[in-house]
């Protein structure tokens, strides 16, 4: 199914990942960019977290335990020296407990898709700024296991899609998840610059 859904999102990748993709830029990317990013992350993936959190299901679908990383952005932004206050009062995303696991495993298909070029991205900004080196956890998260979790979201989808009912939900949510994620990406700004 996740070939599947790599057919079938294709359109999508490009901006979703966008900012990511960016931080790969060597010299044209500066501190802020980096902060920028966690930010807008923040901003998504905390309340998508909270959703999942709530569906009906989700639990007994995939192991959600070390999968919450919303926690470790906020901790990144406190290592690049925002206020503790501040980090309650980022913009997020709206976004209600989902349907069913269905509609849970597709978005989470769309969140953590990045995960997938977080070592890169790490390697290049600690190369660039050895100091961020600390606030990279968020980033480092899935070191060495971000292909173990992809295999396992893809069994979880596997599973679930057992018609072509099921199949098409997955594909049209994760087509809203994207358009959900794109549209957080267009109009984010969180206000935060670090002291550092």
């Amino acid at each position: 199914m996740l070939a599947r859904l790599d057919r079938e999102t294709g359109a999508f990748h490009r901006e979703a990942d966008g900012g990511w993709h960016r931080l790969l830029q060597g010299a044209k990317v500066a501190r802020e960019d980096y902060l920028h990013e966690l930010t807008l992350t923040y901003g998504f993936e905390s309340p998508f977290e909270t959703a999942c959190s709530f569906t009906r299901g989700m639990a007994q679908t995939i192991d959600l335990r070390g999968r919450s990383r919303s926690g470790l952005i906020a901790q990144d932004l406190l290592t690049l020296g925002c206020a503790a206050d501040a980090i309650p009062k980022l913009r997020c995303y709206s976004l209600e407990p989902f349907q069913d696991a269905a509609e849970a495993l597709a978005w989470l298909y769309v969140v953590e898709r990045p995960t997938l070029i977080h070592d890169d991205v790490r390697e290049e900004l600690t190369s660039r700024f050895v100091d961020l080196a600390p606030a990279t956890t968020y980033l480092s998260a899935y070191e060495g296991i971000a292909s173990k979790r992809w295999a396992e979201l893809g069994i979880a989808l596997d599973r679930l899609c057992v018609s072509y009912k099921i199949c098409k939900r997955v594909i049209d949510a994760a087509h809203a998840g994207f358009q959900a994620l794109i549209d957080w990406r267009r109009t984010g700004s969180s206000g935060l610059r670090s002291v550092g």
